[in-house]
C-alpha cells in the first residue's frame, strides 16, 4: 500500500493521525498538519496511505497518542489516589486492632503465608481483560493469553505462558518494610520490572518485550548471559531455545501496547504477517495467498468490537489490489486480485 515509503514518514505519518483524531488537536494542530503535508509528496502520499484504510471505523480512543504522554499526565492523579488507599488500609488495620486483635493480626504482611495460592487467568480468542492486583498494579490481557499471579510476603511474580500482557506496577505498601521485587516469568526469560510499565508478548518463536516508561531487566536463563537493561522506547527480543540471549529490535513493524486501547498500529507490515496478526482477534482463519504475501501495509486499525477484523478484511479489498474471499463459515483467504476476477467482477456489476 505504501511502496516502502521511508520509516520516519510513515512514523510522522502515523503520529499526525493518532493526534488529530484523539480529540486533543485544535485548530493550530490540524493547520501544522496540512503544512507537513504540504512540504513533500511524499508526505501526502503517506497521509493517504494511512487515512484511507481505517475512514470507515470510529474514532482513535481519546490519549491513545503516546502510551507514556497519557501516564505522565495521570501520575499526580493516580499518585494522590495510591496515598488515599492507603490511608485508608491503615485505617482499617488500626480499627481491627482497637476492636479486636485476633482478625487483625492475621492481616500482617509477616503473618502471612510465605507462598499464595497460584491464580490462573484466562482470555480466549477476541476477549481483553483487565486484572487489579493487591499492590495496586494491573495487568491487561490480549487476545487468547494465559497467565499465573504468585504473590508471596517477599516477592510478586506473574508467570505468562502464552499470548500477551501489559504491565502497570504499583506501588506496594504490603511488602515487610520494603517494596518487593516485581518479576515477570516466561519460559525464555525472567524479567524484573522497575517502576515501570511494559509489554510482553510471548509466541512460539520467543519473548519480545517493549517498555513504554522505567526499566525493565531481562535476566536469561541461561546463567551465562548477562542481564540486559531495556529502557522507556525500547523493545527486545529474547528468542525460543536455551542459546539465545536478547537482542534489540530496532524498528518492530508493529506498535506493542496500542492493543490496551484496541487499536491495532502497523508500520511497513507484510500483508502475510497482518494476516496472522488479524487472525489472533477473529474466531476463525484468516490466511494470505503467496500472490499478496509480500504487500506492505501501513495504517491505524480499530479492534474494539467483535466483528471487526472482518471490517478491516472488507476494508483491505476495497484499498489494496487484493480479494477476500470466505472460506467455510468462519475462514477468510486473501488474494492477489486477477484480470479473470476483475472481469467476473464487471460483468455481475452489468447485470
Amino acid at each position: 500500500m505504501t511502496d516502502r515509503l521511508p520509516d520516519h514518514i510513515l512514523n510522522q505519518a502515523i503520529a499526525w493521525a493518532v493526534k488529530l483524531e484523539s480529540g486533543q488537536a485544535d485548530h493550530r494542530d490540524r493547520e501544522a498538519c496540512r503544512a507537513w503535508r504540504m512540504e513533500d509528496d511524499r508526505h501526502e502520499t503517506a497521509w493517504q496511505a494511512i487515512g484511507v484504510i481505517d475512514r470507515e471505523f470510529e474514532q482513535i480512543p481519546q490519549n491513545l497518542a503516546g502510551l507514556a504522554h497519557s501516564t505522565l499526565e495521570k501520575a499526580p492523579e493516580q499518585l494522590s489516589r495510591l496515598k488515599a488507599r492507603r490511608r485508608v488500609v491503615k485505617t482499617i488495620i488500626l480499627g481491627g486492632l482497637c476492636i479486636g486483635l485476633g482478625y487483625g493480626i492475621r492481616q500482617l504482611p509477616f503473618l502471612r503465608p510465605k507462598r499464595q495460592i497460584r491464580q490462573p487467568h484466562v482470555t480466549l480468542k477476541g476477549q481483553r481483560r483487565t486484572i487489579c492486583l493487591p499492590d495496586d498494579s494491573r495487568i491487561f490481557l490480549n487476545t487468547a493469553s494465559q497467565i499465573y499471579i504468585l504473590f508471596s510476603r517477599d516477592v510478586r511474580e506473574i508467570q505468562l505462558t502464552s499470548g500477551e500482557i501489559f504491565v502497570e506496577t504499583g506501588m506496594d505498601s504490603e511488602g515487610l518494610g520494603s517494596k518487593r521485587p516485581f518479576w515477570v516469568a516466561s519460559p525464555d526469560a525472567r524479567f524484573e520490572a522497575v517502576g515501570t510499565r511494559f509489554n510482553l508478548r510471548r509466541s512460539k518463536t520467543g519473548t519480545q518485550v517493549y517498555v513504554a516508561q522505567g526499566q525493565v531487566n531481562i535476566h536469561p536463563l541461561k546463567k551465562s548471559e548477562k542481564t540486559v537493561q531495556v529502557l522507556a522506547g525500547q523493545t527486545f527480543m529474547v528468542d525460543a531455545g536455551p542459546d539465545q540471549g536478547p537482542r534489540a529490535e530496532h524498528q518492530p513493524v508493529l506498535e506493542p501496547g496500542a492493543w490496551v486501547k484496541g487499536t491495532l498500529v502497523v508500520k511497513n507490515m507484510s500483508l502475510a504477517r497482518f494476516a496472522i496478526e488479524l487472525s489472533r482477534y477473529h474466531n476463525g482463519t484468516i490466511r494470505c495467498e503467496p500472490d499478496a504475501a509480500n504487500f506492505a501495509i501501513s495504517g491505524v486499525f480499530q479492534l474494539k468490537k467483535e466483528n471487526d477484523p472482518v471490517r478491516i478484511l472488507s476494508v483491505l479489498s476495497q484499498t489494496l489490489n487484493v480479494t477476500v474471499e470466505k472460506e467455510g463459515k468462519t475462514g477468510y483467504r486473501i488474494r492477489k486480485k486477477t484480470i479473470e476476477g476483475f472481469n467476473s467482477l464487471i460483468r455481475s456489476m452489468g447485470k
